[in-house]
Formats: structure tokens, C-alpha cells, sequence
């Protein structure tokens, strides 16, 4: 897969991630970094999104030609979801 197609099959995965949870790219906090253990052949992208009944962290990695996505939900207010995020992903 080229990087042109990989990173267009990222974005659409996660507008479509954030569709059910009516959040828009303009609620998202993205951020681009290592996962311990994953030998991505492109960056991981996360992305952290708190709406009024969810906040999400959600990470898109592609290894051998398949994107991935692992996440962890929670409610909005809760303090503990970014070390909880940060342990599983």
C-alpha cells in the first residue's frame, strides 16, 4: 500500500471512529508517537476526543500492509482514562 493511500485510509478510519460519538476532527487532539512493541511501518497516530457523554483515546498503526486500531472509552469526567490509555495502548 503507498503512503498516499495509507494515510487517506487513516483519516477516513478515524472521522468514522468519531461519527458515533458526534465528534468532529475539530474535537480532536491528535498526536503522533512511538507504542511500545509495535513496529509500525508509518508513525501511530492517537487521538484523544472528550465530548459531553465520552472521552475516547484512540490509536491507528500500520503493520505489513493493515491498519489497526486499539481504543479506550470512558466518561467524560473520569481523571484516570490517560494512564489507563497509557498502560493498554
Amino acid at each position: 500500500m503507498d503512503d498516499a493511500r495509507i494515510h487517506e485510509a487513516l483519516a477516513a478510519w478515524r472521522l468514522a471512529s468519531m461519527a458515533p460519538l458526534h465528534a468532529s476532527l475539530s474535537n480532536a487532539l491528535p498526536e503522533i508517537g512511538q507504542i511500545k512493541g509495535v513496529h509500525a511501518e508509518t508513525p501511530p497516530v492517537r487521538t484523544r476526543v472528550v465530548t459531553d457523554q465520552h472521552q475516547v483515546q484512540w490509536v491507528w498503526f500500520v503493520h505489513a500492509d493493515k491498519i489497526y486500531q486499539a481504543a479506550v472509552y470512558d466518561k467524560p469526567k473520569d481523571k484516570g482514562l490517560s494512564d489507563a490509555a497509557e498502560t493498554y495502548l
